[in-house]
């Protein structure tokens, strides 16, 4: 929705002419769709306070010429097109005849044919238009089923990646442990192994001055005797 003071007009042309961008994003139907950058500052008075950009898909059936029309509505509050839009969806069916069976009679003196049974509309009648309805209806109720299965699969295989993901930094950090638990027993070791070195080494110091000791007494002894 777009407020347009009446002397804004030009502003308003220059904004529409802006803002569609050559390149496209994708939602998350995913449906692609062109970019649209509104720039208000052709005029402070202009002011966006709702976008809506409409997309339309069209289906012709084969048989009866009808069309099934898919419009999907995406919508941002205000000119920054940058977040996701909300979206939203509609269904239609129609001919191409109906267009000029219904255009305007003003200003001509023209009679509106209304064929029995409506035929002009419903070539076939509104019972072949109903069923080919009916079974548009049961194609997309089996379209929504297998939409949210794919979804829910999605869903699953996402939940299961994040338990894999889970389990894997498990395992990462019981496995930083166990290694920094080895270390520890490692460093105890050799430590111990160094205090039996040092152990030894001072026994084997002690033993010698014990000896020098003993045969420096005996030397006294014999110099006395």
């Amino acid at each position: 929705m777009v407020e347009i003071p009446d002397d804004s007009r030009k502003e308003f042309e220059k904004l529409i002419e802006g803002s569609i961008s050559k390149h496209h994003r994708v939602d998350s139907l995913p449906i692609r769709y062109p970019q649209v950058h509104p720039d208000p500052r052709y005029n402070p008075e202009l002011q966006i306070t709702k976008l809506v950009m409409r997309s339309v898909i069209q289906y012709a059936l084969q048989n009866s010429g009808f069309v099934v029309e898919l419009s999907f509505y995406r919508t941002w509050y205000g000119p920054d097109t940058k977040p996701e839009p909300q979206i939203a969806a509609s269904i239609s069916m129609f001919h191409p005849q109906w267009d000029w069976q219904m255009e305007s009679m003003e200003n001509s003196t023209a009679g509106r044919n209304w064929k029995r049974g409506l035929s002009n509309f419903f070539e076939n009648g509104f019972d072949a238009f109903f069923n080919e309805v009916q079974e548009i209806q049961d194609l997309l109720s089996v379209t929504a089923k297998e939409a949210e299965q794919e979804a829910a699969a999605r869903q699953a295989d996402m939940e299961a990646q994040a338990a894999l993901e889970v389990e894997r930094e498990a395992a990462q950090e019981a496995a930083a442990d166990q290694i920094a638990a080895d270390a520890q027993i490692a460093l105890q070791i050799v430590a111990r192994e160094a205090d039996a070195d040092q152990i030894a080494t001072d026994a084997q110091i002690a033993l010698q001055l014990v000896a020098r000791e003993a045969a420096e007494e005996e030397a006294a002894r014999r110099q006395g005797d």
